[in-house]
């Protein structure tokens, strides 16, 4: 965990040790953040997770003929500097979050989200192109 960082009540991290935090990261009320294992979750600097977000690095495999699934499939996720993730939003195995990205409250991202973009919806499109110039400051 880096410096300045702010855990709110209620925060669940289900691998520390493959949990990376950057400086002042803010993780409010009810946040999980859940690493199967032989994954890792890097999380940036100047990063906040809204209440309730949920960062999911694995899931089931699902069988093309519709067999319950055994086995689970886990990739790591990366969020980048300066990111802000809304409330209620849920982040998928292998995502890469970019640099200065938002992502809006309720969405599910499935695929990587580039720097400088607004993302909303399930699953998360992009919504607007943000400039690089206004999150550097």
């Amino acid at each position: 965990m880096g410096k300045d960082c702010q855990i709110c009540n209620g925060v669940l991290i289900t691998d520390p040790l493959h949990t990376t935090l950057g400086d002042k990261v803010i993780i409010n009320d009810g946040v999980i953040v859940q690493s199967c294992k032989g994954t890792e979750i890097v999380i940036g600097n100047n990063v906040t997770l809204s209440y309730g977000v949920k960062i999911i690095t694995g899931g089931l495999i699902l069988s093309e003929d519709g067999a319950m699934p055994q086995q689970h499939n886990a990739k790591p996720i990366s969020i980048q500097d300066k990111v802000w993730i809304g409330a209620n939003a849920v982040i998928l195995p292998g995502v890469n979050i970019g640099i200065g990205s938002v992502v809006a409250a309720g969405s599910v991202v499935s695929r990587n989200v580039d720097s400088y973009t607004v993302v909303a919806g399930v699953p998360a499109k992009q919504i607007r192109q943000l400039s690089s110039d206004v999150i550097s400051s």
